[in-house]
């Protein structure tokens, strides 16, 4: 399986990068199954797996958005391995659980 992103998508992702981003030749994926801390992408290369870049994600405790499946990461293509998840892209909705102990 294979995602090919319009051009408007390709559009709408590149607004959401910054400069280093876009130097680095990060990529878009979109997380399509986690398993512990490994997760399954699909993008415009094909599936792969990826993990979380350790100063992105583990650093900062409490303040990291760590990925769910159907989040759109930004990646670091790495044909020797898994690749690398530098962060999550906005995401336009979410299903959010009520804590069982306020009503």
């Amino acid at each position: 399986m294979k995602i090919d992103f319009s051009a408007a998508q390709t559009d709408f992702f590149l607004q959401q990068m910054t400069p280093a981003e876009q130097q680095a030749q990060l990529a878009p994926a979109r997380v399509i199954a986690v398993d512990k801390q490994t997760y399954h992408l699909c993008g415009p290369g094909g599936q792969s797996v990826g993990k979380l870049k350790g100063s992105a994600f583990y650093q900062r405790p409490g303040q990291a958005l760590y990925p769910a499946v159907g989040d759109y990461v930004l990646t670091r293509p790495n044909d020797q391995g898994d690749d690398v998840i530098y962060r999550v892209l906005p995401r336009k909705s979410a299903f959010i659980r009520a804590n069982p102990g306020q009503h």
